[in-house]
């Protein structure tokens, strides 16, 4: 983050405002506004989140932070209310310079931030018309005129280039995504190391791009994963990857369009050898995270499945899961409407939910969910939302395939073990594994599957849809229930193919 002293002002407040009429001219001056009657004084700091990489196509955000570093009350010109005071003068690749920024109206508000001692205030602008600028080498110099004074940043090179994802969380969440969007969190390949973003879509139609907010600057590649969380949470919630065999780093978002909670990752240290991480874990309601972890004995094919609860200030908490003969076949994860996580664990033909609850610090607690059957593997799983039906009141409940030979069948169970409902046999070439799963409800489910032949796209009743070789994809609806293929592309960052309608 760059920073650079002032003579002026700040609270915590982040805002993504909408740039009108924005004006390119060579290099003009700002405009003067009205001496403030507020006088402003040395002991305040302009930090800028400027960086060396942008994606084609997207809009650039700056974030402004304005820091009183006195023990005395401060003023600066309130940019969330005057965003014309900011001024973008860019030097193009073939050296033109052009300034941006946003038309002014007639009459000039005059409003200042007032900071109190040893406080902050943030914004987020927009350089307008960013997302039509041409790939390459650009150098940037931003000007605010802080009412009778201009203040200069230093001039910063930067350069944009097409999104280049090699990694990410592209599954999809199994509700809610009307009040949160959709959300995927990819790394892109930048010209030194790697920026981890957020891709934000419309909720009703995942084609529909609301925007990439960078989020942090890594120097080595890594496999994050997206936290699971309560609709009205999901912008409150944690990124999280393994740095080693040991060592989980994390990081928090904030809010919309708002980036992370913290500049840097946080490090946790698990008290074991190894650890390897499982399934997907989640943030509650309380911004407490839980990563679930397979711990393996020191000799042999043996381990405990682990839960570690990490919260402000406080943990980790390794928490036990289970003790088990092997690694489980799968672990699929959800988070209830209190904000517990629920697992489902398949092992030896069995499936097991287990629940852990987001206030305490206890061992999880399970059940047997589906009991094996002699020849049958269950062979995939996921929650869903089920409408009410008959005896059963509707709501959360797990979607289950099992395989028997060359059959795969699928079957719907409430958290308590009752079979909700059964779909008739699906058939899958041997060598298919599974790739995803869409629950559809009692109208049936997506399924995704994956070998030596390519990639399936599957549907109780209907005919396979061949998809090609690419095997990291992942399945979406719509609102209206048109079905998609997730993946993630060159230049895209996320692309959303129809399957079915």
């Amino acid at each position: 983050m760059r920073r650079i002293r002032l003579l002026a002002p700040a609270v915590l407040a982040l805002l993504a405002l909408p740039v009108a009429a924005p004006h390119a001219q060579d290099a003009p001056p700002a405009p003067a506004a009205p001496a403030p009657e507020a006088p402003t004084s040395a002991g305040v700091e302009l930090l800028t989140d400027l960086r060396a990489e942008y994606i084609l196509g997207e809009a650039m955000l700056v974030r402004f932070t304005i820091d009183n570093t006195t023990s005395e009350p401060r003023s600066f010109a309130d940019l969330s209310s005057r965003p014309w005071l900011v001024r973008f003068e860019l030097t193009y690749p073939n050296g033109k310079t052009q300034a941006w920024y946003t038309s002014p109206p007639e009459v000039d508000p005059n409003t200042r931030w007032s900071l109190v001692p040893r406080g902050q205030r943030r914004v987020l602008l927009e350089i307008p018309s960013s997302e039509r600028l041409a790939a390459g080498d650009y150098s940037l110099v931003i000007k605010i005129q802080d009412d009778t004074r201009e203040i200069v940043l230093p001039a910063h090179s930067l350069r944009i280039a097409p999104a280049n994802p090699v990694g990410g969380e592209i599954v999809s969440e199994i509700g809610g995504v009307e009040r949160s969007g959709h959300q995927v969190v990819w790394l892109h390949k930048a010209k030194e190391g790697y920026d981890l973003y957020l891709h934000h879509a419309d909720g009703k139609d995942p084609r529909r791009q609301l925007g990439d907010y960078q989020l942090l600057h890594l120097d080595t590649r890594v496999d994050p994963v997206l936290a699971q969380a309560r609709p009205q949470d999901r912008w409150d919630r944690h990124i999280y990857w393994a740095t080693d065999s040991q060592s989980v780093a994390y990081v928090r978002l904030q809010g919309q369009g708002q980036g992370l909670a913290q500049d840097k990752p946080r490090v946790f240290r698990a008290p074991y050898p190894t650890v390897e991480l499982i399934g997907r874990g989640s943030t509650d309601a309380n911004g407490g995270l839980h990563v679930p972890m397979w711990v393996p004995a020191p000799k042999g094919a043996a381990g405990e499945l682990r839960v570690a609860s990490v919260r402000e200030r406080v943990g980790p908490r390794f928490r036990q899961v289970v003790r088990m003969d092997h690694r489980p076949d799968w672990v699929e994860t959800v988070v209830d409407g209190s904000g517990n996580l629920r697992m489902l664990v398949a092992h030896d033909g069995n499936v097991d939910l287990y629940s852990l609850d987001s206030v305490t610090e206890l061992p999880a607690v399970g059940k047997r969910l589906l009991k094996a059957e002699e020849g049958a593997t269950p062979w995939i799983g996921t929650f869903g939302y089920l409408p009410a039906k008959g005896e059963s009141s509707g709501g959360l409940a797990a979607l289950i395939l099992s395989r028997t030979g060359d059959t795969v069948e699928g079957r719907w169970l409430s958290l308590e073990g009752m079979e909700l409902h059964r779909f008739p046999g699906q058939l899958v070439s041997p060598g298919m594994r599974p790739i995803d799963l869409l629950p559809r409800g009692y109208d049936g489910f997506g399924l995704l599957v994956g070998g030596e032949g390519g990639v399936l796209y599957l549907e109780p009743g209907e005919q396979p849809m061949g998809l090609g070789q690419q095997a990291d994809a992942a399945l979406v609806a719509s609102k209206d229930g048109t079905r998609m293929l997730r993946r993630l592309v060159s230049g895209g960052p996320v692309e959303h193919k129809v399957l079915r309608p």
